[in-house]
């Protein structure tokens, strides 16, 4: 087939954002829920839990916050902290603007609705996706990413304490879907152009976790990849020729 002809791009309708959308929404619900539960146990009410969710929306750092807030902690730390955790979102932003050309009347929301699932599915999928609607497709996946995460921390807080005396040991394991779902989403993103940005980030969270500085595995690992994409220019281009020979 000849290379100058016109790749077919994927409709960027509703229901198609919504399908890239499933698998994060999914992942969200049972954290969600988690959250809430766990913050229902920690004596907050269940108007503050949602009120975090609906304005943080970042969950690593909510379950961080949570914590903070019912021990006394202080103020300053939970927001250098929560800084410093999401602090790699602003290689995602960079990282993205090769891919999708952002208007920018929209740009703030897109930064709000920017998590690490989504910005993984918007890499791996938009190139799919015709480069005009690109941004209306990634802000319907978010919205729609967000709303079942603030759905799922009010149903948290509503059935939490119950949930969490009948269930130990399934709060536990829904605690490990996010975690899970961001694996699964890493090995969609895994090819030769962004494999060192990959083994970097996985390197850099085994060294912290065996040093026993599990608070900042998370963030220093998310860093040293984003870090290594950021500094390799021409694996944004490696990407984009993959996706073009794709769609050819």
């Amino acid at each position: 087939m000849s290379s100058t002809q016109t790749p077919h791009y994927s409709d960027a309708r509703l229901p198609q954002a919504l399908l890239a959308a499933l698998p994060i929404m999914l992942g969200y619900l049972p954290v969600a829920i988690a959250f809430g539960a766990a913050g229902v146990a920690h004596q907050l009410s269940g108007a503050a839990l949602v009120t975090m969710s609906a304005l943080v929306l970042a969950g690593a750092s909510q379950f961080v916050l949570m914590t903070t807030l019912a021990s006394g902690g202080s103020w300053l730390w939970v927001v250098g902290l929560c800084a410093l955790m999401d602090f790699r979102h602003l290689f995602y932003g960079a990282i993205l603007r090769q891919k999708i050309p952002f208007e920018r009347r929209w740009r703030f929301l897109s930064a709000f609705f920017l998590t690490d699932e989504v910005f993984a599915t918007a890499l791996t999928r938009s190139g799919y996706i015709h480069p005009s609607q690109r941004e209306r497709w990634m802000l319907q996946m978010g919205v729609a990413a967000y709303l079942v995460w603030v759905l799922g921390t009010a149903l948290g807080a509503v059935v939490g304490s119950q949930l969490s005396e009948a269930y130990p040991a399934a709060m536990q394991a829904m605690l490990f879907s996010l975690p899970a779902l961001f694996l699964l989403l890493s090995y969609e993103c895994a090819n030769a152009g962004n494999l060192p940005s990959l083994l970097a980030s996985a390197l850099v969270t085994a060294l912290c976790l065996i040093a026993g500085e599990q608070h900042l595995a998370l963030p220093l690992g998310g860093f040293s990849g984003a870090l290594v994409a950021f500094i390799r220019p021409s694996n944004a281009a490696a990407i984009d020729t993959q996706e073009q020979h794709h769609e050819l």
